[in-house]
C-alpha cells in the first residue's frame, strides 16, 4: 500500500461518493503512474480494460511497458502545474472518439507530492459539432466567395461591415479600401439622405431595386440589388446581393429602341397593317389603316378584319383561315369599305404568326386604286394606240391614193393646157377646156384635203383666213354624212385672220363635227356651223376665265342630238373619256380639241341638255397682222431658152411636160427611169441647164436622183415635183441642189414662172416662189 493509499484510506467513502457523482471520468495515480482509484464513469467507459486499480496507466490504457511520451500526468508531476491534453480513445478501438484529459498534482498537507488526479471528459460530440460548424462556415465562405454576384453587408450608418471579393472586383477596390467606405461613396444614383432613409426602411422582409454604382476609376455600371435586414450579435445589419445588370440594361434599351423603331415603322408604313386574333378581331392597327378606313385605332380594335370587307362571306372567311393555317401566307385582292361607305380596291397579304401557343394573323393591305386606274388607262391607251395605228394605216393609204390621183389629175390638167394652146381660135372649145381646168383645180384641192387628213401635208402656225379653212373642211365632211343630217353653215368670208396651225384647226372642226354626227347618228338632225367676230370686254371675261379681254373669232358647232347630263358634261374634256361603245371611239377627240384651242390662246365652252342637243363654242384670238392677200394669176407665155432634162415614171406626164416646156421655147429631153436619167446626164452633164424630176418613182426617189446628179455636176439647178408634199427641210434641199418644189398638178403658168425663176436666179438659196394657184 502506497502512501497515497494510506492518505486516501480514511477519505475513500467520501471521495468515492463524490467521484461517482461526477458525469466525467476521474482517475487518481501515485507518483509511479499506478492507478489507485477511479470512479464509476471510468469503470464503465473502460470496462474492457478492467481491472484498472493497481495497474500502471500506460499499461492499462496503452498496453505499454513504460510511460508515454508527453504524458500529461508526467508533465503535471514535473511542472507542478495543471496540464490539459486532447487525446484519442486510449485503446484506439474507437478512433472517432476523443477526450480532454486535465491532470493536476496531488500534495499532502506538508506539501509532499503524492501523485496526480486526472479529469477525463469525452468531447467527441463537441469536436464533431465544431467540425460541422467549421465545415458549414467553410462551405458558406466558399458560396460567398465563389458567387458571381457582389455580396456586401452594411451597418445602419451606411459603413461597410463585410463584403466578398466579387463585390470588391466589381468596384475596383481592395477589401481593405472598402472597409473605409460608406454606401454613398459608390452609389451614383442616390444621395446620402436617400440612402440612409432606404437603409432604415429595410427589414427582414427584404427589398429589391436597381441603381448605378461608381467604380474607383469613376465609371458607372447598372446593378440590381436584393436586400434583407437581420440582427447579428445585437446589431442590425443590412445584407445586400449586388448583380451587374449593365448588359441586361443595354440589351433592354436595344430591345426598347428596336420595339420603338418597329412600332414607328408599323405606324408610319405606307400600307395598312392589322394584327388580328384567330377570330379575326383586330388587336392592333397602324396609322395608315386608320387613315385609309376613316376610323381611329380604338374603333378599329372593336372590329374584325372581315368587317371592312363587305364582299367576304362567312364561308369565305373560314376557307381563308384554313388556307392561312395550311400555307402560312395567303395573297388575294379584295374591296375594302371606308367608314363613310365608299369602297376602294386593295391587295391583301396575310401571314400566320404563332406565339406562346396562340395563333395570330398579320394583314398587309395595299391600296391599289392607282394601279387599277393605271391598268384601265393602259387598256384604253392600247385601244387608242390600235385606233391610231389604224388611222395611220388609213392615212398612209389615203396618201398613196392621193399620189396616184394627183398623177391622173396632172395628166387631165396637162392635156387640157395643151388643148388650150391648140384651139385659141375656137371659143366654145376654149370654154370646155376651161371647165376641165376648173374641175382639175377642184380635184387638186380635194387631194390637198386628203393629204392634210393623212398628215402628209406640211402645216405650221401662220396667219390664216379661218373661214376658208372651215369651208374646205365642211366640204370634206359633207360627203361623209348621211342624208338624214342637214348641215347649215353661216360663215362670213374675210372676217379676220388668226395665227394658227391650219392642220390643227381642221382637226378641231373635224372632231367637233364627228362628235355631232355620233350624237345624231340614229335619229338624224341638224348640224349648224357658225363663224363670226366677237369682242370680250373686261366684265364679259368673267364668263370666260381662261382668256383675256379682246377680239376673237367665235366658231360655233351645234347639233340636235341626244345631249348629255351634267355629270358627263363635266368629264368630256378628260383624256380617254367617251360615251361611245367599245370600238366606237377612243375618248381622245374632245381632249385633243381642248388642248389645241388652249395652245392657240383660246377658250372652249360647251352647253348641253339631255334630249335637246349640244353646242360647242370655240374662241380664237384675232391677229392684228392680216394674211397675205391672194395674187391674181398672170399668164406668162414669153419665149424662153434652155435645155431641160425632165424625169417622171408616168409616160403621160413626161409627154405633157415635154409638150408644155417645148411650147414655152425650151429644148427638152425626157426620161421615165431615174437610172436612165443619171446615165444620160453623166454622158454630157454640161448639156443641160435644168433638171425637173418627180419625187416618187420606182427604184429611186427624186431626192436620191438629185444627190447623184449633184455629185456629177454640183452647180446644176433642180426642180422637184411631188403629189403629196416633201418631208425634207430647206437646208437638205439646198444641199442636194433643189431650188424649187412644184406641187402636182402643175398648171402651164405656174410651170413657166417657176422654170424662168430658177434659171434667172441660178445658185440662189432655196425658197418658195410667190406663185398663187387660181381659185376654182
Amino acid at each position: 500500500m502506497t502512501a497515497l493509499d494510506h492518505y486516501l484510506k480514511d477519505k475513500r467513502p467520501l471521495l468515492e461518493s463524490v467521484f461517482n457523482a461526477i458525469q466525467d471520468g476521474v482517475i487518481v495515480m501515485d507518483r509511479d503512474f499506478t492507478i489507485v482509484h477511479t470512479n464509476r464513469w471510468m469503470e464503465e467507459k473502460y470496462a474492457s480494460q478492467m481491472p484498472l486499480i493497481h495497474r500502471k496507466c500506460y499499461d492499462a490504457f496503452r498496453n505499454r511497458q513504460e510511460p508515454c511520451s508527453g504524458c500529461p500526468c508526467m508533465v503535471s508531476l514535473d511542472t507542478g502545474k495543471p496540464h490539459i491534453e486532447i487525446l484519442p480513445h486510449p485503446t484506439g478501438q474507437r478512433p472517432s472518439e476523443c477526450f480532454e484529459v486535465s491532470v493536476s498534482r496531488l500534495e499532502d498537507d506538508a506539501g509532499n507530492v503524492m501523485g496526480a488526479i486526472g479529469h477525463v471528459k469525452d468531447i467527441t460530440g463537441h469536436r464533431q459539432a465544431e467540425a460541422l460548424l467549421k465545415d458549414e462556415i467553410n462551405r458558406r465562405r466558399i458560396l460567398v466567395e465563389q458567387s458571381r454576384d457582389g455580396i456586401v453587408v452594411l451597418k445602419p450608418d451606411g459603413k461597410l461591415y463585410e463584403a466578398n471579393q466579387q463585390f470588391a472586383r466589381m468596384l475596383g477596390y481592395s477589401l481593405e479600401e472598402l472597409h473605409q467606405l460608406h454606401v454613398w461613396d459608390w452609389d451614383a444614383q442616390f444621395n446620402k439622405d436617400q440612402l440612409m432613409e432606404m437603409l432604415a426602411a429595410i427589414d427582414d422582409s427584404g427589398d429589391h431595386f436597381e441603381t448605378r454604382h461608381r467604380r474607383k476609376d469613376g465609371t458607372c455600371y447598372h446593378v440590381g440589388i436584393s436586400t434583407n435586414g437581420a440582427v447579428y450579435r445585437g446589431q442590425k445589419l443590412i445584407f445586400c446581393v449586388c448583380r451587374d445588370i449593365t448588359e441586361r440594361i443595354t440589351e433592354q434599351k436595344r430591345i426598347e429602341e428596336a420595339l420603338l423603331l418597329t412600332q414607328f415603322s408599323f405606324d408610319k408604313a405606307s400600307i395598312s397593317i392589322f394584327r388580328a386574333g384567330k377570330d379575326g378581331r383586330i388587336l392592333n392597327a397602324n396609322e395608315q389603316a386608320c387613315k385609309r378606313l376613316g376610323y381611329n385605332r380604338e374603333e378599329l380594335c372593336k372590329m374584325r378584319v372581315y368587317d371592312v370587307d363587305p364582299g367576304l362571306s362567312v364561308e369565305d372567311r373560314n376557307k381563308l383561315w384554313r388556307r392561312l393555317c395550311e400555307k402560312g401566307t395567303v395573297n388575294f385582292e379584295a374591296v375594302h369599305r371606308r367608314r363613310d361607305g365608299t369602297t376602294f380596291p386593295v391587295d391583301v397579304t396575310a401571314n400566320l404568326l404563332e406565339f406562346k401557343g396562340r395563333k395570330y394573323s398579320i394583314w398587309f393591305v395595299r391600296d391599289i386604286t392607282r394601279q387599277k386606274n393605271d391598268e384601265r388607262q393602259k387598256t384604253i391607251m392600247e385601244a387608242h394606240l390600235r385606233q391610231t395605228q389604224r388611222m395611220e394605216a388609213l392615212g398612209t393609204l389615203a396618201g398613196g391614193i392621193a399620189h396616184d390621183f394627183n398623177n391622173i389629175i396632172s395628166a387631165v390638167s396637162g392635156y387640157a393646157e395643151l388643148a388650150r394652146l391648140r384651139c385659141s381660135e375656137h371659143p366654145k372649145l376654149q370654154h370646155y377646156i376651161d371647165q376641165i381646168s376648173i374641175g382639175s383645180v377642184r380635184a387638186k384641192c380635194l387631194v390637198q384635203q386628203i393629204l392634210t387628213f393623212s398628215r402628209q401635208g406640211k402645216s405650221e402656225k401662220r396667219n390664216i383666213d379661218i373661214s376658208s379653212v372651215i369651208d374646205e373642211t365642211l366640204k370634206l365632211i359633207r360627203a361623209t354624212l348621211p342624208s338624214t343630217i342637214e348641215i347649215r353653215q353661216h360663215i362670213k368670208p374675210t372676217i379676220g385672220d388668226v395665227f394658227a396651225d391650219e392642220l390643227q384647226i381642221q382637226q378641231v372642226i373635224m372632231n367637233l363635227c364627228t362628235n355631232a354626227f355620233h350624237a345624231m347618228q340614229k335619229e338624224g338632225g341638224l348640224l349648224e356651223v357658225d363663224l363670226g367676230p366677237v369682242t370680250i370686254g373686261v366684265y364679259d371675261s368673267s364668263s370666260y376665265p381662261v382668256i383675256r379681254p379682246g377680239k376673237y373669232l367665235k366658231l360655233m358647232v351645234a347639233d340636235t342630238g341626244h345631249g348629255m347630263d351634267q355629270d358627263r358634261l363635266a368629264q368630256i374634256f378628260d383624256p380617254y373619256f367617251t360615251t361611245k361603245k367599245s370600238g366606237k371611239g377612243t375618248g381622245m377627240g374632245l381632249s385633243a380639241v381642248h388642248g389645241i384651242v388652249k395652245d392657240h390662246g383660246g377658250s372652249i365652252k360647251v352647253y348641253s341638255r339631255a334630249g335637246v342637243g349640244t353646242t360647242f363654242q370655240v374662241f380664237l384670238p384675232l391677229t392684228e397682222k392680216p394674211s397675205a392677200p391672194p395674187t391674181g394669176e398672170t399668164r406668162l407665155f414669153s419665149s424662153s431658152t434652155g435645155y431641160i432634162l425632165f424625169v417622171d415614171d408616168e409616160a403621160q406626164l413626161t409627154e405633157i411636160g415635154n409638150e408644155l416646156l417645148e411650147g414655152l421655147g425650151y429644148l427638152v429631153e425626157t426620161r421615165s427611169s431615174p437610172i436612165d436619167a443619171i446615165e444620160a446626164f453623166r454622158m454630157n452633164p454640161n448639156k443641160y441647164d435644168l433638171v425637173i424630176t418627180d419625187m416618187t418613182m420606182p427604184k429611186m426617189t427624186g431626192e436620191k436622183l438629185a444627190e447623184e446628179i449633184k455629185k456629177i455636176r454640183p452647180d446644176i439647178p433642180i426642180i422637184l415635183c411631188s403629189g403629196f408634199g416633201v418631208n425634207i427641210d430647206a437646208e437638205t434641199l439646198a444641199e442636194i441642189g433643189v431650188k424649187q418644189v412644184l406641187m402636182k398638178p402643175v398648171t402651164l403658168n405656174h410651170l413657166a414662172k417657176t422654170v424662168r425663176k430658177v434659171l434667172d436666179h441660178e445658185g440662189a438659196e432655196w425658197g418658195p416662189l410667190p406663185v398663187k394657184e387660181p381659185s376654182p
